[in-house]
C-alpha cells in the first residue's frame, strides 16, 4: 500500500483491494530500492453490441508509479503487461482498450495513442458507444452514465492523485461531470489498432 499512499492523497485502500475482484493480474517493477510501479489489469473475450464475432476487451485498472520513474514510459509498459498476462492480446487481433481514468494525465496518454477514443471533447457519444459503455460497465462491476462516460462513485473518494499536470480545456471538458469527492472516475475506451467500421460515424 505504500506506493499507493505515495501516489494518492487520502488513498482508498478498499478501492484498490476491490480491484482484484474485477481484474486478475498485476504487473510490477522494481529498482534497487524496492517497488517502483504497479498496474492492475485484465483482458476478456466477450460479445459486444453490433459486433459479428467475439471481441477482446482489455481492461486497465489502477496504476501507480514512483515519482523517480514517472514520464519514463513505465506507466504504459506496466499497464500493457498486466493486460497481456491473459495471452489474449496478440498482434493479429484488434481489441477494445478500456480504463477508468482518475485524471487528465492518464486520459492524455491513452488519447495520444489512439485516433478513436471515447469520450472526446465536443463530440457526443453515439448510440453504439453508449451500448458498449453499458457492457463495459458490467465487466468493471460499476455504474456508468453512458452520456458522459462518468463512472459513478460510491460516495467516498478513491483518492486524489499527487501528480503535477496541466489539463487542456478539452481535457477539462471531458472530466467536467466527474466528482472526485464522490469517488467518480471517467471510463475511456479506444480500439487498437483500428476501430470497426462505423465507430467514428454519427448516429
Amino acid at each position: 500500500m505504500q506506493l499507493f499512499d505515495q501516489s494518492y492523497r487520502a488513498a482508498n485502500h478498499v478501492y484498490l483491494l476491490n480491484s482484484f475482484d474485477v481484474m486478475r493480474w498485476i504487473a510490477t517493477a522494481y529498482d534497487s530500492h524496492g517497488l517502483v510501479g504497479f498496474a492492475v489489469g485484465d483482458a476478456v473475450e466477450t460479445e459486444l453490441p453490433r459486433c459479428d464475432s467475439m471481441q477482446i476487451v482489455a481492461m486497465a485498472g489502477i496504476a501507480c508509479i514512483d515519482t523517480r520513474h514517472r514520464r519514463s514510459g513505465l506507466f504504459g509498459h506496466l499497464a500493457l503487461a498486466s493486460m497481456k498476462k491473459t495471452g489474449l492480446l496478440t498482434e493479429n487481433r484488434s481489441y477494445l482498450l478500456c480504463g477508468r481514468m482518475a485524471h487528465a494525465a492518464s486520459y492524455r496518454a491513452t488519447s495520444r495513442a489512439s485516433n478513436n477514443i471515447v469520450p472526446l471533447a465536443g463530440q457526443s457519444t453515439t448510440q453504439w458507444h453508449r451500448e458498449i459503455i453499458e457492457c463495459i460497465a458490467e465487466l468493471y462491476k460499476v455504474t456508468v452514465d453512458p452520456l458522459t462516460s462518468r463512472v459513478i462513485g460510491k460516495g467516498n473518494p478513491i483518492g486524489y492523485p499527487l501528480l503535477d499536470y496541466d489539463a487542456t480545456e478539452e481535457e477539462k471538458a471531458v472530466f467536467a461531470s466527474v466528482n472526485r469527492d464522490n469517488g467518480d472516475s471517467l471510463l475511456a475506451m479506444s480500439w487498437r489498432p483500428e476501430p470497426p467500421q462505423g465507430w467514428l460515424s454519427a448516429d
